[in-house]
Formats: structure tokens, sequence, C-alpha cells
């Protein structure tokens, strides 16, 4: 994301994706590499654009393994029902694990991480209630 100079932030949460499965799915082990699970049908999470790309994506393809992307959904809520249902695997950060339908897989490389992070205009940087709303966003982020 890229944050406009008069634009303040704050970091909220740094996170990182697991890939994971349904528990039923009997194509995944718990280690797997990369090319293996670039071959599986995936799930893509992608709120704003409604594509295949996801936030992975590039990886995959710095990793020299373009991924089966088989559906996108606008919400891990949603990638998470629809693991759980499915023979698709997926990627959603790790906070929203453990999950009882999901078991994770490990790969033979590091995924990438995330930051969540809250911008606001300059000009509302001294204002309470933005303060206020700030400070709250990082203490239920921990």
């Amino acid at each position: 994301l890229h944050v406009r100079s008069r634009r303040q932030r704050q970091m909220c949460i740094r996170d990182s994706y697991v890939c994971v499965a349904g528990k039923a799915n009997e194509a995944v082990r718990s280690t797997m590499s990369v090319a293996e699970i670039a071959d599986m049908p995936q799930v893509v999470v992608s709120p704003s654009r409604g594509d295949f790309t996801g936030a992975v994506h590039r990886w995959f393809e710095d990793q020299g393994h373009p991924r089966q992307a088989m559906l996108s959904v606008p919400t891990f809520t949603a990638a998470k029902a629809t693991i759980s249902e499915t023979d698709l695997v997926g990627f959603i950060p790790s906070r929203l694990l453990p999950d009882d339908s999901l078991r994770p897989i490990e790969l033979n490389a590091e995924i990438p991480g995330f930051d969540v992070i809250a911008v606001w205009h300059q000009r509302s940087s001294q204002d309470p209630l933005n303060i206020w709303i700030r400070d709250l966003l990082v203490q239920v982020s921990r």
C-alpha cells in the first residue's frame, strides 16, 4: 500500500499467511512443496478486485510456480468456509487459526507476511476521537 505524504499511519499488527486445506481433503499432506501446492486447485481472497491474483500471487510467480486459482472470494471468512467444504486449498492469516475445520500445510519455503496499518490525514492527528480510535485499534489487534 502506498501512503501519500499527507497521510499518517500506525502499525496495528504484523501477520503471516498459512496454507490450509479442509480436514477431509485427502490430496494434501502436512508438509508439501511450493510446486505441489501450486498445482492444486486454490481459492483466492481478492477483496477489492474480484480477480484471481490475491496476496500471494506474486510469491508463487517468484518461486517459479504459477498457481491454479479456481475461485475468487472477497473475504477470508468466505475462504475458510469454502476450503473447509471443498478440495480447494488457500492461504489465510495465521491469526485465523486454529480452526477445527481446517488443517495447516507446512511449505518448503517461507510465505510472505503482511502489515495491517491504520491511515489517516495529518489534519486529524490531534483530533481526540481519531486518537482514541487509533489507540483502540492497536489494543484490540494485540
